[in-house]
């Protein structure tokens, strides 16, 4: 240690300082005026302790008193993060500030996975969500045969978990998912037994049954909808699917806005 110059109560340094270069198995401790521990090197358990003896599980253990409990600030844009008390003993607020737009972005390792605004909007980048419907109509579909519904465009995708080959939305996660589809089918055979509509998922089937032999003719248009909040495990699949017991080969699956299938991660 080299020491330049000694006036009262202070000591001016000019030169590297290693304390503890024998790594001795001994701690290191700054006082202030209130507290005993305001740095503490915990000198056999390699912790750090800023206001306190640091705990055995943390590398670095921060603890402070009054609102702005622990504080980490950016030198050049003023952004920080706030540990902030604000109830009962064991309690408190995690607060996240940034200047400018005021957004809190959380990452992970592959990019932005929360964004919350200034104004208090919450979105998730990466949230499995999609939408998608048939580009061409499935006409003429064939009795007694269980047909896939052909959803082969996207309007989005977000986490890319629908296939547009097989026509499959594959749960990422184990989850709670909201899935939501219609199915528009045109020239209804009157003399067919039934018609079924299913969102079938590995776990469950979620269907609709229409009869048409209560009217008296062909019927032009009709659609059917389903709205379900489906328990799937990762890397279960749902499809939606079309089935006419009886009756003549006649209906056609329209495409446009009128066939659609979606869904969402809830939680």
């Amino acid at each position: 240690m080299a020491i330049s110059k000694i006036v009262a109560n202070s000591v001016d340094l000019d030169g590297a300082i290693t304390i503890n270069e024998s790594s001795n198995s001994v701690d290191f401790r700054v006082e202030s005026n209130g507290n005993t521990h305001q740095l503490f090197v915990d000198g056999s358990g390699d912790n750090v302790g800023i206001g306190t003896t640091p705990n055995a599980a943390a590398s670095l253990h921060i603890k402070g008193t009054g609102n702005g409990l622990t504080r980490v600030e950016h030198a050049s844009n003023g952004a920080y993060v706030d540990y902030k008390y604000d109830g009962p003993v064991s309690s408190g607020d995690l607060y996240f500030t940034a200047t400018g737009a005021n957004v809190i972005d959380m990452y992970t390792g592959g990019g932005s996975r929360l964004k919350i605004d200034g104004s208090g909007h919450v979105t998730m980048p990466q949230q499995t969500s999609f939408l998608v419907k048939p580009d061409a109509n499935q006409d003429g579909l064939a009795i007694n045969t269980v047909h896939t519904v052909q959803f082969d465009e996207e309007k989005f995708d977000q986490n890319a978990d629908f296939n547009t080959t097989n026509y499959t939305f594959t749960a990422p996660v184990t989850g709670k998912y909201q899935l939501n589809t219609q199915v528009y089918l045109f020239n209804i055979d009157e003399a067919a037994d039934y018609y079924e509509i299913t969102i079938d998922t590995s776990n469950n089937d979620y269907k609709v049954i229409f009869d048409p032999g209560g009217y008296d003719a062909d019927i032009n248009y009709q659609s059917w909808v389903i709205s379900v909040l489906a328990d799937m495990d990762a890397s279960d699949t749902a499809v939606v699917k079309v089935y006419q017991q009886a009756g003549s080969a006649q209906v056609n699956l329209i495409s446009g806005s009128y066939t659609y299938f979606s869904g969402y991660l809830v939680a």
